[in-house]
């Protein structure tokens, strides 16, 4: 430690001190901020230091007794290095290294009982119920549960996460001079096959066997250490991909082959003393009947996104389009850290992101099938395009036969592709090509070259190109299948979004028909409200809904004029459902209005905006993409949200979002002007134009760009900076104030004060016009600026008059008293402003309290009709102020809980009386009407 730097610092803050700053108010805030985060944690503290003691402790006195057998340590240290070269063999395999892992931990959801501390853990003291952990391994830490259920989205990274977790496990085992300290067992169960043993033992061979790996060394110390280890807790199993048992991975879910294996697996571990374990499988194919507690991978969420793509080298242009692609997306590709990796690096090579998840996908598996071309063709006669034709004839049958699982023998390949008249001999030079380029892998070695297993190596592999072999061969499997089985979706819609449309004429022809004959076979609800007759669509076709969401998904990203029959065909189902439904009719047709017809979208969605309701008009802002030529005012309106999203923005991956849905908007939108201008009016830029300051403000101020004949007015200032240099020059004057002649340093001060009034002026007029879009010229800014001077000028004096009204009761109390002697010494302009604040908190308490009398009044008119009514339409229709009945919808949604029909009815009646096409009595379109048919549409879709 350097004492004279110590003594520099020391003096330095003398000297501050002496010039007027509150050192010793800065130093007490610093302390007692240090002071109180310590004891904040103290306990947690302090139970590691116990727990740190109670480690040492246990340590010597093994130590006394001749402490644990070195050679049973070495053994194992043997044994934990083949899982680890097996785990990292299966990494590589997936061109995935774990070191990517480590400093991105998946965060978790867990069930069950945990300690809360390291205090509470040497206490033994328990606690109970959901929570978040910020890591697979702290969960696992933490938890007092000795079997837990690991489950997540497709594509969450649960495989990745749990070889993570038997990695960093074995790691502290090797560290480890306990004698049973856990030894982790990775099983990935899509190896499994058909388990003719469904007994707890027919698990423990499949257990030994896929741990081994072929060797015999490995399969020794599993066979003898078992029952020792398993007697004192000894293993930890981790169950991955119990989706992908061949069995499961065919049947439907809650399905008797589903409940069969989770309770095998359940049976084997009751049976396994104090050992631990964790069964990974996804949520729709999980075992229902299992009743551990459920541990849940989370998505990475936006921190962790945007952290990981700031750790890469990538320029800054280039993380700025990664993360508008991650922003952009609808699925779950990028919160896997896998997929994640793959946007960065094709980032990097192509300069712009994919335009779908599908075409990053295909683009990286074929640049992995053009790997040591040369080679692969010498050594298994197949050049780069015939490689990628067999990888799509082994997709089809992974797809296709009921019989394979992902991971089958080569043997079982070999018979189905005999069955299917694919491949010929050449089965085991595909899989041995496939797996060297690393579009498949081989996960069990085995000497018998039949018995080897193989699988993709990873499951959105197969997916991409499967879809990429649907574009040649979908007619093999049918058009009508593909289109309503859901099954076939994710395939379909990658095929449909990445091709030319008028390829597929005959997906179009049997779309049509399809979505016809459901159009004609609708059954339509009936409802008179105020003489007009309502059709109202249930909306409990699945397949109906699922074809919209295809089309919806496809025109996103292939907007072609193909679609035309698809569109004409939707509208003959949305025509009506517009024109006689109610607002959750109006909400799904602007739901799905994408795959409809864009034009007819466009005066939809101004009419959404001008409904006022939230949720119809959220709706709205998420399909307005699909809009092609939208109403003046309209685009304004969408102008102005999306920009005011940017503004208001409070996280910089916000304002990437937000930018990235203005900029893929139609030009008709006329976005990028008021992009612009509202990110550089966003919170979000405040450190980032602090810092650029120095450099950026010069540039911009002598900056000048002409279009057409406006110019684009910058302000050569930025607030923040220029606050704090007004701040910095304040301290100086203080400082030197006792010192010198600060005439020039006063002239500075004003002169930046100046400037901030004027940033705040012109930033102000663009706030105001934030959805003009143009630019903001020099004679649009004067013409501003003249409107924002002279409405300062009138509200100034209106505030004036305000005062002057507002203290008339204090003069005439000032008055009275001097006229009896009182308020002697006491100034009539201070008393005014006295009574002038006194005066405003009396008329804010009474309004508070009328306020208080209304809302009492409404919540118990609503009571009393809830309670008198035997419906909740029944309560609603008898409510005559808009207010009661929000209050009418709040009470029974909270308390009585109406069914889904009930709740229908009721949005049928409140959405009549709001549109009032009938011509009847209206009168409830309000707010509070507004309020409450935006609840019970909320609660309609968490019924659906």
């Amino acid at each position: 430690m350097d004492i004279e730097a110590i003594s520099k610092a020391l003096d330095s803050l003398k000297q501050l001190q002496e010039a007027g700053l509150p050192i010793e108010g800065a130093l007490y805030a610093v302390t007692a901020f240090i002071v109180l985060s310590v004891f904040a944690n103290f306990f947690d503290i302090l139970g590691r230091i116990f727990g740190a003691a109670k480690n040492a402790l246990v340590y010597l006195i093994s130590m006394v007794r001749g402490g644990v057998a070195r050679e049973h340590l070495e053994r194992r240290r043997q044994f934990l290095t083949v899982l680890e070269t097996d785990l990292a063999g299966i990494g590589k395999a997936e061109s995935w290294n774990d070191q990517n892992f480590t400093d991105l931990e998946a965060e978790v959801q867990i069930e069950g009982g945990y300690y809360a501390s390291y205090f509470d853990q040497l206490l033994k003291r328990k606690s109970f119920g959901r929570r978040k952990e910020p890591s697979l391994m702290g969960a696992i830490d933490g938890s007092v549960e000795r079997c837990l259920l690991l489950t997540g989205d497709p594509g969450a990274g649960k495989s990745v996460a749990l070889r993570h977790l038997a990695t960093q496990i074995a790691m502290r085992a090797k560290k480890s001079r306990k004698m049973y300290e856990p030894i982790p067992l990775y099983i990935n169960l899509r190896e499994l096959g058909t388990l003719i043993d469904m007994t707890p033992q027919g698990v423990k061979k499949f257990v030994i066997d896929n741990v081994r790996r072929g060797d015999a060394d490995t399969a020794d110390y599993l066979k003898n250490h078992w029952d020792e280890f398993n007697a004192k807790g000894g293993w930890i199993f981790l169950f991955d991909s119990f989706d992908e048992i061949p069995d499961v991975l065919h049947s439907a879910s809650e399905s008797e082959a589903v409940n069969k294996y989770g309770k095998v697996i359940q049976q084997f571990m009751d049976g396994m003393g104090d050992c631990r374990g964790v069964l990974a499988s996804r949520d729709f194919k999980s075992p229902n009947n299992l009743i551990w507690p459920r541990l849940r991978i989370l998505p990475l969420n936006e921190g962790l996104q945007e952290r990981l793509v700031r750790h890469t080298f990538l320029t800054q242009e280039q993380k700025t389009v990664a993360l508008q692609a991650i922003s952009k997306s609808t699925s779950s590709t990028y919160k896997n850290p896998l997929f994640l990796n793959l946007l960065c690096r094709y980032v990097k090579q192509n300069l712009v992101a994919p335009r779908s998840e599908h075409e990053l996908l295909i683009g990286h598996i074929d640049s992995l099938a053009a790997r040591d071309q040369s080679y692969v063709e010498e050594k298994w006669k197949f050049n780069k395009d015939e490689l990628l034709t067999v990888a799509g004839e082994l997709a089809r049958a992974f797809a296709t036969s009921s019989e394979l699982g992902l991971a089958p023998t080569v043997a079982e390949i070999e018979r189905e592709c005999g069955r299917l008249g694919i491949l010929g001999n050449g089965v085991h030079r595909a899989v041995e090509a496939l797996t060297y380029v690393k579009i498949g892998r081989t996960d069990v070695a085995s000497p018998a070259s039949s018995e080897r297993r193989f699988a993709f190596a990873h499951r959105r592999y197969h997916e991409a190109i499967f879809a990429e072999y649907l574009s040649e061969n979908y007619a093999k499997i049918g058009e009508k299948e593909l289109i309503s089985n859901p099954k076939w979706r994710e395939y379909l819609v990658a095929m449909l979004q990445s091709s030319d449309a008028r390829n597929y004429q005959t997906i179009i022809d049997c779309a049509v028909s399809l979505i016809d004959g459901i159009g004609g076979g609708m059954r339509l609800a009936n409802d008179r409200v105020s003489g007009f007759v309502m059709r109202t669509y249930s909306w409990d076709d699945p397949i109906l809904e699922h074809v919209l969401k295809i089309f919806v998904d496809v025109k996103r990203f292939n907007p072609s004029a193909a679609w035309a029959p698809v569109e004409r065909s939707v509208e003959r189902i949305f025509g009506p459902l517009w024109s006689r439904g109610d607002y959750f009719d109006r909400l799904k047709v602007i739901e799905y209005g994408g795959a409809g017809d864009p034009r007819i979208l466009s005066a939809r969605l101004d009419e959404a905006m001008h409904s006022r309701i939230s949720i119809i008009q959220e709706t709205a802002l998420s399909s307005c993409q699909f809009a092609s030529s939208p109403t003046e005012k309209f685009a304004d309106w969408v102008r102005k949200r999306v920009a005011m999203k940017i503004v208001k923005a409070k996280r910089r991956f916000d304002v990437i979002k937000w930018e990235a849905i203005g900029a893929e908007l139609p030009a008709a939108y006329c976005m990028s002007v008021c992009l612009v201008r509202a990110k550089s009016l966003s919170r979000s830029d405040f450190v980032e134009r602090i810092m650029d300051y120095p450099f950026d403000t010069i540039e911009r101020a002598l900056r000048r760009k002409t279009k057409r004949d406006e110019k684009i007015v910058v302000p050569g200032v930025t607030f923040p900076s220029v606050f704090l240099a007004v701040i910095a020059l304040y301290l100086m004057w203080v400082a030197l104030g006792k010192t010198g002649d600060i005439g020039v340093l006063a002239a500075i001060f004003y002169a930046l004060g100046s400037l901030v009034g004027i940033w705040i002026l012109i930033n102000g007029i663009r706030a105001s016009n934030i959805s003009y879009p143009k630019v903001l010229g020099v004679g649009y800014l004067v013409g501003n600026a003249k409107k924002s001077l002279l409405s300062g000028v009138v509200s100034l004096f209106g505030s004036i008059l305000v005062f002057l009204v507002l203290s008339i009761p204090a003069g005439i109390v000032y008055a009275v008293g001097r006229y009896l002697g009182y308020f002697e010494g006491v100034e009539l302009k201070s008393f005014a402003f006295n009574g002038f604040l006194v005066t405003v908190g009396i008329i804010f308490a009474i309004a508070l309290s009328f306020g208080y009398l209304v809302t009492r009044s409404d919540k118990r008119s609503a009571k009393e009709l809830v309670g008198s009514s035997k419906s909740l339409r029944g309560a609603v229709s008898k409510a005559d102020d808009a207010d009661v009945v929000l209050e009418v919808c709040r009470i029974s949604l909270g308390d009585r809980e109406p069914d889904r029909g009930e709740i229908r009815r009721a949005i049928s009646f409140l959405s009549e009386r709001s549109l009032n096409r009938g011509g009847g009595r209206s009168g409830l379109d309000r707010d509070g009407v507004r309020s409450a048919l935006s609840l019970l549409i909320e609660r309609m879709l968490l019924r659906s």
